[in-house]
């Protein structure tokens, strides 16, 4: 057998290298364990024949052609049937099972070996090879197999009906979910099992192994039709129930973008359109404000007391003429009476007017120093006060005018809404309207949007030319001020100076008379005096009235400037009253703005509201910015022509349970791209739970045809055998009965003994090839003896029973040897570790006992209803 092993595996090897025969990490192991195994069957069953024809006296010679000649032509059929069993596998389409045909070239190797070598060792030792035994008596009978075999006999139907009734129930229990998990043939104690064991302990079992789910076109996918697609058909996939986490372009941590939203989108607008509403609402508020302050700002009576103020000038500049006239009288007559003093001359009378103009044109000069000053402290400070106030106003009906002008355009970007767009949203996401729901509904916006833009027109027509009558006024207001302070400027200059000049003309005034009252008493006692005196009245009057000539021009200038000033003042009120005016129109105007815009608002509120609002929609200028960057390059392909979405399932992604839901995904992916732009485009899965369904299908598909052709080879073989059809057909029904309830059992034994729940996914094919292939052997090796026995008898009507019960019982000693033997062959497989090579070698050993209590209790019952020789 380490011939046959070696020579075989290094021939395998030879054709896998030079032919590319199918080979995979079970080949090696499989052949050996089988070569072993049937190798140790064969053997006994041909020296248990060389060590009787010894004990008949044969010689060593004699007695190895006969072991060849009985032996060797059951060792032959039996082997022939392994070798063809197993050379069926040579036309599996799955890669795995066709490696195994290896353990058929195996087996020829093994057969020739036996059939040439052996003899050939026969011969050469003769005796010596059974040392240190020296009896060659014949092998004994097993009497359990006789027993078996005369119960049967004696009642064929009830032996064969209660075998049906125990086993049939149990062979068919089935267990079709099978594990394609891998990881069950690693230890846990390795890291990586260490890891995944962690994952399917804390997540989901799916974590650890994703769906890929592949969508191809022939357009890019970065606009955003097709990405408001891929974002539908992620959500329709969050709707499967085995579908744990869903992640795609759109949604690339498995969570919706609140953002990226219709329903997200129209609460900022609606938030944005309550805020356009308070800062209209501020707007109005300052407006009145504003025009509150303008009304309240007392420009009427400002500019009649500049009026009055022109007045009292103009009275100044009449009273200063008039004492220039007077000063200019009495400096004539002093002239005059200094002329006459010089001439010798006296007038009593022209002294008298003297002694009376002198108080009176001090009193004059008094009053006018007085009344310069009221002017100046008074009327300069009044009319300050209300020109600050005019431009604290100004100032403040500016600020308010920018604030309208930023706060409109602000409104009309903020709110702007379009029918059409709103229409094509709710198509998109899939809410199916007919033609009047759509004229219905573009209606309702369009008189929504209408009602707005009629507000929006009438407040920008208001607003604008109410803001060019402001500005028009503002700007004439500000410059009626700007000259207003200049003159009042100069005015104040010209009024310092008049009235220094007055007060310098007091003061010489209040000089002048108490020495024109001395000179004029003085002038009794002497005219030399009057003379001298009146010579210095005549100085100081000439230069008072040089100085009456400036202070008559000073109130000239004055009276002039408060003129302008009044004139300006006048034209002020009633462009107060315009800007007043404006200020209530635009006030008004934004009143009906924002009543739209509270009507816009309700709108949005309610669409907010329906199914249409949880559709996707990413601007077209946001989808490449690097905000969204990653996620393209993520779930993109360069070319931007094909998608990928992740699928993580709630269950074992590795179970056929799991790999049902492959179907489930492509069909919503298929229903929800019908319709849209993407229903052209190719949709394929990919990942674990995909080669799971692949391999499930692939490994079952070529596991029926396998087994098929398998059976139906043998049952050939059989026929030629036993040359009998229901002979045939019970020893194939007895194997496919050990089969069936030895994998059940083994089912119930793993997750008792291995904590495993399902059998691994190729462990129902290699224990189906290894047992039928196997315990086809046995069979063969009861019926050939028997039909030796027959053929001995020489007659087949005599004693037929016996001769039943003789076969059996000569036969059950070499099956039970040959089944002890190769299922402990099988049992090395146990410590490996391996989950697979485990459970396939407890279905052998399972079926193997099985097979030794079927096949006496099984085919003497069916050897007696069946062979017509029977009497």
């Amino acid at each position: 057998m380490g011939v046959s092993a070696i020579v075989g595996i290094s021939l395998v090897y030879n054709m896998v290298k030079y032919f590319g025969l199918a080979y995979s990490d079970l080949t090696e192991a499989f052949i050996i364990i089988v070569l072993f195994g049937i190798g140790t069957d064969y053997n006994i069953l041909l020296y248990n024949e060389f060590r009787s024809s010894l004990s008949q006296g044969l010689d060593k010679i004699k007695a190895a052609r006969e072991a060849v000649r009985v032996g060797g032509r059951i060792i032959l059929y039996a082997g022939m049937s392994v070798l063809i069993g197993m050379g069926t596998l040579y036309f599996s389409d799955f890669y795995l099972y066709k490696s195994a045909f290896g353990i058929a070239i195996g087996v020829a190797v093994l057969l020739a070996v036996l059939l040439t070598l052996n003899p050939f060792f026969m011969t050469i030792f003769g005796e010596k090879m059974f040392w240190p035994k020296k009896n060659f008596e014949e092998e004994g009978e097993s009497r359990i197999w006789h027993f078996f075999a005369k119960t049967s006999l004696a009642r064929p139907f009830v032996a064969l009906g209660i075998l049906v009734i125990m086993l049939v129930p149990v062979a068919m229990q089935t267990h079709s979910d099978l594990n394609y998990d891998s990881a069950v043939e690693v230890s846990d104690q390795t890291p990586s099992k260490h890891g995944y064991n962690l994952i399917q302990e804390h997540f989901s079992k799916g974590m650890a192994a994703s769906t890929s789910i592949y969508i191809k076109t022939n357009k890019t996918l970065d606009n955003q039709n097709d990405l408001r697609v891929i974002d539908q058909i992620t959500q329709n996939l969050k709707t499967i129930d085995s579908a744990d986490k869903v992640m795609s372009l759109t949604q690339p941590i498995g969570k919706k973008i609140a953002d990226l939203y219709v329903k997200n989108q129209l609460s900022d607008v609606s938030v944005g359109l309550g805020d356009a509403t308070k800062g209209l609402n501020q707007i109005k508020g300052g407006l009145g404000s504003a025009k509150n302050e303008l009304d309240g700002t007392d420009v009427t009576g400002t500019a009649a007391s500049v009026s009055d103020l022109a007045t009292g000038s103009a009275e100044v500049a009449t009273g200063a003429a008039a004492l220039q006239s007077g000063i200019g009288q009495i400096t004539a007559n002093i002239r005059d009476l200094n002329s006459q003093l010089s001439t010798g001359t006296s007038d009593n009378g022209q002294i008298q007017q003297l002694m009376t103009a002198l108080p009176e044109l001090n009193q004059a000069i008094t009053n006018l120093n007085d009344q310069v000053s009221a002017v100046n402290s008074n009327g300069n400070d009044a009319i300050q006060q209300n020109l600050s106030k005019i431009n604290t106003a100004t100032a403040a009906i500016g600020t308010q005018l920018q604030t309208i002008n930023n706060t409109v355009e602000s409104i009309t970007k903020e709110t702007a809404v379009d029918a059409n767009a709103i229409i094509d949203t709710i198509k998109q996401s899939g809410v199916v309207i007919s033609a009047d729901q759509e004229r219905t509904i573009h209606d309702s916006i369009s008189n929504v949007l209408k009602k707005r833009q009629d507000a929006m027109t009438n407040l920008q027509s208001t607003v604008g030319s109410s803001l060019g009558a402001i500005a028009q006024s503002t700007e004439t207001i500000g410059t009626s001020d700007q000259a207003l302070a200049d003159n009042i400027t100069g005015l104040n200059s010209a009024t310092e100076q008049m009235q220094s000049e007055v007060s310098d003309l007091a003061t010489q005034a209040n000089q002048l008379l108490p020495a024109s009252t001395s000179t004029i008493s003085q002038l009794a006692d002497g005219m030399t005096t009057l003379k001298s005196g009146a010579g210095q009245l005549t100085q100081a009057l000439d230069e008072v009235d040089s100085q009456t000539g400036a202070l008559t021009s000073g109130a000239q200038q004055v009276a002039s400037g408060n003129a302008q000033i009044a004139t300006g003042f006048g034209g002020m009120v009633n462009q107060t009253k315009t800007l007043s005016q404006g200020l209530a129109d635009s006030n008004s105007g934004l009143a009906t703005v924002s009543s739209g815009t509270q009507d816009v608002n309700k709108y949005v509120a309610a669409l907010q509201k329906s199914t249409s609002s949880e559709s996707f929609y990413m601007p077209e200028d946001e989808i490449h910015k690097s905000t969204f960057k990653s996620s393209l390059d993520t779930y993109l392909s360069d070319d931007k022509k094909m998608t990928t979405l992740t699928v993580y399932l709630k269950g074992d992604p590795t179970t056929v349970a799991a790999t049902k839901e492959i179907e489930n995904l492509n069909a919503v992916v298929k229903a929800s791209i019908a319709g849209t732009d993407l229903k052209d485009a190719t949709v394929a899965i990919g990942g674990t739970t995909s080669s799971t369904k692949d391999l499930n299908s692939l490994a079952t598909k070529d596991f029926l045809k396998t087994a098929v052709i398998m059976l139906v080879v043998i049952m050939l073989a059989l026929l030629f055998i036993t040359r009998s059809f229901w002979q045939s057909v019970a020893i194939v029904g007895t194997l496919l009965i050990s089969y069936y309830v030895s994998l059940n059992v083994v089912h119930w034994l793993s997750e008792a003994l291995l904590g495993q729940h399902t059998l691994t996914w190729n462990t129902p094919f290699f224990s189906f090839v290894m047992l039928i292939a196997l315990g086809v052997d046995y069979t063969i090796f009861l019926m050939l003896k028997y039909r030796d026995e027959v053929a001995l008898g020489g007659k087949p009507q005599v004693n037929v029973t016996q001769t039943i019960l003789k076969s059996v019982a000569m036969i059950g000693t070499v099956v039970i040897s040959a089944a002890v033997i190769l299922a402990g062959t099988f049992a090395a497989l146990i410590p490996s570790g391996v989950v697979t090579l485990i459970q396939v070698a407890l279905v052998v050993i399972v079926g193997l006992i099985l097979l030794v209590i079927l096949i006496p209790l099984v085919l003497p019952a069916v050897i007696k209803l069946t062979d017509g020789r029977l009497k």
